[in-house]
């Protein structure tokens, strides 16, 4: 029983207790009307390492996935803290017309799929440029 009860502390630990995003880089990209911004985490060192691009959700979710209705989770940056550690790159980007990004879309109604998986392609070319990924 001790044994479970440790771990569960160490995993609410983990997930609670969120590690420093000092490293995070604010990043932007060319969005047209206005850039399309982000944050770059490096794991520590020199070396190449593997990357993810975490995509907000539906909605006005931002990168950390938080939202305007009250949902404040910060989850995409804790996974991004924990990829870090795991020797793991991320990009967690603002889409289009949510927060810093919201400036790159004129009008909601404009907004097509299409639209952001260009988005997510112009991201990912991004980070195809970045020289330790």
């Amino acid at each position: 029983m001790k044994t479970i009860g440790l771990l569960a502390s160490l995993i609410a630990s983990t997930l609670l207790w969120p590690a420093a995003s000092a490293g995070d880089i604010e990043v932007q990209i060319d969005g047209g009307l206005a850039p399309l911004k982000g944050s770059f985490l490096l794991p520590d060192g020199e070396a190449r390492v593997p990357a993810v691009l975490i995509l907000p959700g539906s909605g006005p979710t931002d990168r950390n996935c938080n939202s305007p209705g009250g949902i404040n989770t910060d989850a995409y940056k804790l996974i991004a803290n924990e990829l870090a550690k795991q020797g793991i790159a991320s990009l967690r980007i603002d889409k289009r017309g949510v927060a810093a990004s919201a400036a790159a879309a004129a009008k909601e109604e404009d907004l097509r799929f299409d639209t952001y998986i260009q988005d997510a392609g112009a991201w990912i070319t991004f980070l195809k440029q970045q020289k330790r990924v």
